[in-house]
């Protein structure tokens, strides 16, 4: 959506929203914090992690050498996309990267609680 908006020279600056209020398309949006997300390192820890959750001891071995190996990233995710285990990696990031976010807000005493808010999450 392309919005023009002409300003009067003459206009009071008072009067006029600024460009980021202009932008916030949201009432509640005037609270706003941004998220960075991950380090490398941080998502690897979550990777990591969640081999503790596979009770399938060769594709848990398979995994650990992936993550031990070049391109881990790229290896853990090719096993996990052709597992059992796919939804469940899904389920387990999403839960560790709201805890992520969460522990960012409660740190930078953001106010809020989780009844007040939607999270998405973009990676």
């Amino acid at each position: 959506m392309n919005d023009v908006v002409e300003f009067d020279e003459d206009e009071d600056e008072d009067d006029v929203e600024s460009e980021d209020e202009f932008d916030l398309k949201h009432k509640k949006w005037g609270r706003y914090i941004t998220i960075e997300p991950p380090e490398s390192h941080e998502s690897f820890e979550i990777m990591e992690n969640f081999v503790t959750e596979i009770t399938d001891k060769n594709l848990k071995n398979r995994i650990l050498d992936a993550l031990g190996n070049r391109k881990p990233f790229a290896n853990f995710k090719n096993l996990i996309e052709t597992s059992n285990y796919r939804e469940q990696w899904f389920a387990f990031k999403q839960r560790k990267l709201e805890e992520f976010v969460w522990e960012i807000l409660n740190n930078e005493n953001f106010p809020l609680n989780q009844e007040d808010c939607t999270m998405v999450i973009y990676l």
